[in-house]
């Protein structure tokens, strides 16, 4: 569960910064 919501987080991460 802590796994996938890291992967979660860094998605969003990297689609603010290619935003």
């Amino acid at each position: 569960m802590i796994l996938l919501n890291i992967l979660f987080f860094y998605l969003t991460n990297t689609k603010i910064f290619y935003f």
